[in-house]
């Protein structure tokens, strides 16, 4: 295109291409993202297991009840949800992917 290239050069290049394509991680890192925001409450629920159940009753039976938001009262629990911005990231990510595979296969 802008220099010409000997057959050498080209292929140092596809292989540079080939290893930074691989190393791309921006797909994996979309959807462990999503699988954690998805599985974290249940995860926290099994690592805390029984030990708040005594302290449960007792913060339902309390004044602040009316405090605490949502139908349990518990003395611990986890919220989470995907934001926007990954939608972004991961449509960013299909289309890094796809133009990259076209590309490397034209070469």
């Amino acid at each position: 295109w802008v220099a010409p290239l000997s057959n050498r050069k080209q292929r140092h290049f596809l292989v540079a291409a080939q290893v930074l394509n691989a190393w791309s991680g921006v797909d994996v890192f979309c959807l462990s993202i999503a699988a954690s925001v998805l599985e974290i409450r249940q995860f926290a629920m099994f690592m805390v297991g029984d030990k708040c159940d005594l302290i449960n009753e007792i913060v339902a039976k309390s004044p602040i009840a009316k405090q605490i938001e949502g139908p349990v009262k518990t003395c611990f629990d986890v919220e989470s949800d995907l934001r926007p911005g990954l939608y972004i990231l991961s449509v960013a990510a299909v289309i890094a992917l796809v133009t990259g595979q076209i590309l490397l296969n034209r070469c």
